[in-house]
């Protein structure tokens, strides 16, 4: 992990690919052939947890801010894609809430990073 990054990043990641409310979102998204042109024109920066922590692992990450945009738009996609009433949004809605909480501990300790 890069060092302008604290090991909470790494962990927080951890922790949401050990969730099993994460499971949709672990690994990239890989749309059937009947709605893949459909899911690309909505969805235009595909993401997930083992991207994010591949990207943690490589020192892709230049600040806290980059890093949470990534997870953000793990669960912004889902929500924009699915719509927030679906069962797949809710949960999506949730888990960003829920990264938003883990993530204002690393704010609060590494202001200085953010």
């Amino acid at each position: 992990m890069g060092d302008n990054l604290p090991p909470q990043c790494m962990k927080i990641t951890t922790d949401f690919i050990d969730d099993k409310l994460s499971l949709l979102f672990k690994d990239p998204f890989h749309p059937d052939k009947e709605i893949q042109d459909e899911y690309y024109s909505i969805i235009k920066k595909p993401m997930d947890l083992s991207t994010v922590m591949r990207k943690l692992k490589e020192n892709a990450y230049i600040s806290i801010g980059d890093w949470s945009d990534d997870m953000n738009l793990i669960f912004d996609n889902a929500i924009k894609y699915n719509g927030e009433s679906s069962l797949v949004g809710s949960i999506a809605l949730y888990l960003k809430q829920k990264f938003e909480k883990k993530k204002k501990s690393i704010e609060n300790l590494n202001s200085r990073n953010y």
